[in-house]
Order: structure tokens, then C-alpha cells, then sequence
């Protein structure tokens, strides 16, 4: 069941959207995780403990609920 092209574009959109509103180390982490790196292989490429990529990630998924929510208001 394919999805109206309509309804990929606007979720492109709150995608790029979203990514706009994290910083370069947040981005950076979320690329990595979506290509299947580990907390800890991000962590040593970013040179922070592993504690850290996870708080960051917490706090990305937090961000996007946030955001999300915002964005449907409008």
C-alpha cells in the first residue's frame, strides 16, 4: 500500500524541520544511529562517554515528541 506522495513530502519536510532545530553534535548522533552505529562507537567518534550519547539521545527523542506536537498545532 503505497502512501500519497503528498503525505511523504510532509513528512520530509517536519524532518528537515526538526533536524534544523538540533545542534551539530545532536545531528551528528542521529545520523550515526540511523546508519546503525552503537552509543559507544558515536560516543568514541565524538570523543564523550557513552552516558553522554545516550542522555543526548533522550533528550532528541524529548525534543521531536515537543516538536511534533507543536508542529500539528500549526
Amino acid at each position: 500500500d503505497e502512501r500519497p506522495i503528498e503525505e511523504e513530502l510532509i513528512q520530509e519536510e517536519q524532518a528537515l524541520a526538526f533536524r534544523r532545530t538540533l545542534s551539530d553534535e545532536d545531528n551528528h548522533i542521529l545520523e550515526r544511529r540511523a546508519a546503525g552505529y552503537s552509543s559507544c562507537e558515536i560516543a568514541g567518534e565524538l570523543g564523550i562517554s557513552e552516558p553522554a550519547v545516550s542522555q543526548k539521545r533522550s533528550k532528541i527523542k524529548r525534543k521531536y515528541a515537543q516538536f511534533l506536537e507543536e508542529y500539528d498545532r500549526d
